[in-house]
């Protein structure tokens, strides 16, 4: 009786398990993560290439709304420094993500998807507000293709290696 009282609920177990095995947690603890020069290389690549999507939908956005142009959060001196420091923190996760997951990929995807749905989020607040929805528009433009050459930059560029046989949570 003794041993039944301290297991865990069921329920509970089996909640952990599928957020576990959804998102690939196993623990492989560092043996699979991402060489140094190439997580260097794709942090270049997705700030530089950030910036160069913020610059084009920031300039689509001034010539499509004629208004943005003059609001300052779409200068460049205005966004390209919280860019550069979310990249560099979305870099120092990858990591991390590749720590606790041998197919960290998955991982990442489900934090950078919940990051960025959090400054939508932020961006939707502008509507409600009601400034302009293209300045809206435009700001969930920017966050979305942030999101995507980030990703796509430190997943391909600096790539988790080996990739093993996935060993899930309920394995221990």
């Amino acid at each position: 009786m003794r041993e039944a009282e301290l297991e865990p609920p069921p329920a509970r177990t089996a909640r952990w398990s599928w957020i576990a095995s959804f998102i690939r947690v196993d623990w492989p603890k560092g043996t699979h993560q991402p060489k140094a020069l190439q997580l260097a290389l794709a942090a270049i690549t997705a700030i530089s290439g950030s910036l160069v999507v913020c610059i084009v939908v920031a300039t689509l956005g001034a010539r499509v709304f004629a208004f943005s142009a003059k609001i300052p959060r779409f200068q460049f001196s205005s966004y390209s420094l919280p860019t550069i420091v979310v990249i560099a923190i979305a870099c120092a996760v990858w990591p991390v993500a590749t720590w606790v997951s041998s197919r960290g990929s998955r991982f990442f995807l489900c934090i950078i998807t919940v990051a960025t749905a959090m400054t939508i989020a932020a961006d939707l607040w502008i509507f409600n507000r009601n400034q302009p929805g293209a300045i809206g528009a435009v700001a969930v433009a920017m966050h979305v293709g942030i999101a995507v050459v980030t990703y796509v930059s430190l997943v391909l560029v600096a790539p988790q290696w080996p990739r093993p046989e996935p060993r899930y949570f309920e394995d221990y």
